[in-house]
C-alpha cells in the first residue's frame, strides 16, 4: 500500500466516481459504496440491494465508521476515493492518527488464477497525525448477504473450516446430499443475484504476523465487544447456527487487528481477504464448470473445502498487490498521455466494471470467460453485451481474455457442443439464462447485429495476436458460413432488432 500522504493527496483528486468499487470480480460479487463522500454508509450490491460490510476503528478507546452504517461516530474522509485500475483507496482522520484504507482485486490479464478468484485484498495503514502515540484497532466484517438471493424466509449458517478463515452462507449447502446443479436449475430467473456458494473473511497476513482475533455473531454483538475493548472474543464466541437473514443485525463474520501506532514509526498495516467461493462459476448443459482457480476440486460440490486454494490466495498476496500496484501505475501514466486526467479517470473506472462483468472458469482443458447481462433478463454471454467491452479486452494480454469470452459460442456454433446441434444461418444472440448455458433463447432476433459482433471480435482477437489465426482454424467453416449471412443480407438488411452498439 502507498504511503498515508499520498492517499491524502489522492484523495484530494476532484474526480466523483457515480459509484464507487469495492469489491467488483464477477457479476455476483459486485459490491459498491454509491457515496462517494461518505464510505461510512451503507455497502451495495450493485442493483441498490444492501449488504453488510463494515469497518471499526478505535483509537485510544473511543470508536470510529470507516466504512458501514454502523452506530458509531464517522471518521473524517478525506476528499473523494481515489479509484485506479484494479484498487480503490480511501483517506481518513479520526482521534489523532491518519488511516488509509484500500480495496484490491487483482484481475491481472494473463494471471487466471487471480482474474477467476473471487478474492478482495482490504488493507488499512495507520500513522500517528498529531505526533503522539496511540492505541489502535480495526475491525473488518461481512454478513453472507453477498451470498444470499434476498428472498422472505432465508437462513444463513456458518463456520471455520481452515484456520484465519470465517465462512458464511444459506443454510444447507454442507449438508449430505445437496445438489447445487438441482438448486441452481430451480433458482428463480433472471438471476440477477447470487443464492449459493459462501463467503470467506480471512486474514490476509503472513505467517509470521500476530494473528486477528475473531468472531462470528450477530452484528451488534461483534461491534459491542470490540468498542468495549478493541478485541474480539473468538471462537468461544461464536453464535450457534442457522439464523435468519436480519439486515438490521445480521450475523456477521468479524475480525480485529492491534496497530500501535507509534510517533516516527512505519505505519502500523494490518490486511484482510474478502472472498466469495461460488463453488461452480457456470453450469454447461447441467456440468459445472468451477472457476479456473478451484479447478483442483470436485465440481459443484458444496461439502469440499477449497483449503489449499485459499491458503493460495493469502501465500500469494503480497505478489498479486505488488503486480497490481504496478498494473495501477503503467494503466494511469498511459492512459493520462493518451488522453489527459479526465480520461484516465473514468477509464480506469471503466477496466474494473468491465473485467467484474465476467465469470472465468475452467472448462476442463482451458479457461472460458462468460459474461452476464446485468439489469435486464439475466442473459448469459449475450455477444451485443461483449463486443462494447471488446476494446477493453483487446487491449490487455493478447487478447486472450477476448478470445475466451468468444469461444464458448464459437464452440457451440460449429458444432463441437455434443448437446446441441446450431443450424441457424446467423450467430446466437445468447447462450441461456445465467449461469446456465442452454442456448434455449440464444435464437437469431439480432441476426446482423450478433453475426457482425462476432465476427469483428474473432477478426480482432487475430490482429491482436499478430495475425495468427490458427486458434480459429477448427472454426473456419462456420466464420464463412456468418460471413456469407451477412454479405448475402447486405446492402438492406430485412428490419430487427438492434441495440445501438453495432448500430453504425
Amino acid at each position: 500500500m502507498r504511503n498515508v500522504l499520498s492517499l491524502s493527496c489522492a484523495a484530494a483528486l476532484t474526480f466523483r466516481p457515480p459509484a464507487v468499487p469495492l469489491a467488483v470480480t464477477s457479476p455476483f460479487f459486485s459490491l459498491w459504496s454509491f457515496s462517494a463522500e461518505k464510505l461510512a454508509s451503507e455497502v451495495m450490491f450493485w442493483n441498490s440491494i444492501p449488504s453488510t460490510l463494515d469497518s471499526l476503528l478505535r483509537v485510544d478507546n473511543v470508536t470510529y465508521v470507516l466504512m458501514g452504517a454502523a452506530s458509531y461516530p464517522a471518521a473524517t474522509q478525506l476528499g473523494y476515493p481515489n479509484v485506479s485500475a484494479l484498487t480503490t483507496s480511501y483517506a481518513f482522520t479520526a482521534g489523532g492518527v491518519a488511516a488509509a484504507l484500500s480495496f484490491t482485486s487483482p484481475q491481472l490479464p494473463g494471471n487466471w488464477d487471480a482474474l477467476s478468484r473471487q478474492a478482495t485484498y482490504v488493507e488499512w495503514e495507520v500513522t500517528s497525525a498529531d505526533g503522539g502515540a496511540h492505541t489502535v484497532e480495526v475491525l473488518f466484517d461481512s454478513s453472507a448477504e453477498i451470498v444470499t438471493g434476498g428472498f422472505a424466509g432465508e437462513e444463513v449458517e456458518w463456520d471455520r473450516p481452515v484456520p484465519g478463515a470465517l465462512r458464511l452462507g444459506l443454510a444447507g449447502q454442507t449438508a449430505p446430499g445437496f445438489n447445487l446443479t438441482a438448486h441452481l436449475l430451480a433458482s428463480r430467473e433472471p438471476h440477477q443475484k447470487q443464492d449459493f456458494g459462501f463467503v470467506y473473511v480471512m486474514d490476509g497476513a503472513a505467517a509470521a504476523a500476530p494473528a486477528p482475533s475473531s468472531v462470528i455473531a450477530a452484528q451488534a454483538d461483534a461491534h459491542g465487544a470490540f468498542a468495549r475493548t478493541g478485541a474480539l472474543p473468538g471462537a468461544g464466541g461464536d453464535a450457534k447456527p442457522p439464523a435468519p437473514i436480519a439486515p438490521a443485525n445480521n450475523v456477521v463474520g468479524a475480525m480485529a487487528w492491534a496497530l500501535p501506532v507509534r510517533a516516527g514509526a512505519p505505519p502500523a498495516r494490518a490486511r484482510a481477504i474478502l472472498l466469495c467461493d461460488e463453488v461452480v462459476g457456470i453450469l454447461n448443459w447441467d456440468v459445472p464448470l468451477p472457476g479456473v482457480w478451484r479447478k483442483a476440486y470436485p465440481a459443484g460440490d458444496t461439502s469440499v473445502v477449497p483449503a489449499a486454494a485459499l491458503a493460495a490466495a493469502v501465500q500469494q498476496g503480497d505478489d498479486l498487490l505488488a503486480a497490481a500496484a504496478a498494473f495501477n501505475a503503467g494503466e494511469a501514466a498511459a492512459l493520462l498521455a493518451a488522453g489527459g486526467a479526465e480520461y484516465a479517470a473514468v477509464v480506469q473506472l471503466t477496466y474494473r466494471q468491465v473485467l467484474g462483468a465476467n465469470a472465468v472458469v475452467w472448462n476442463g482443458s482451458a479457461p472460458w470467460v462468460y459474461q452476464k447481462e446485468i439489469s435486464s433478463d439475466g442473459d448469459l454471454s449475450t455477444l451485443d453485451v461483449i463486443f462494447p467491452a471488446a476494446p477493453q479486452l483487446l487491449y490487455h494480454d493478447r487478447a486472450s481474455i477476448l478470445r475466451a469470452a468468444i469461444e464458448p459460442h464459437l464452440f457451440l456454433m460449429s458444432g463441437l457442443d455434443p448437446h446441441t446441434r446450431f443450424t441457424q444461418s446467423c450467430a446466437l444472440h445468447s447462450l441461456g439464462k445465467w449461469p446456465v448455458v442452454d442456448a434455449g433463447n440464444g435464437g437469431c432476433g439480432m441476426p446482423m447485429e450478433s453475426t457482425g459482433d462476432i465476427l469483428l471480435m474473432a477478426a480482432g482477437v487475430t490482429m491482436a495476436q499478430g495475425g495468427d489465426g490458427a486458434w480459429a482454424a477448427a472454426y473456419m467453416p462456420l466464420l464463412r458460413r456468418l460471413a456469407g449471412f451477412c454479405a448475402a443480407s447486405l446492402p438492406y438488411p430485412a428490419p430487427q432488432d438492434m441495440t445501438d452498439d453495432f448500430s453504425q
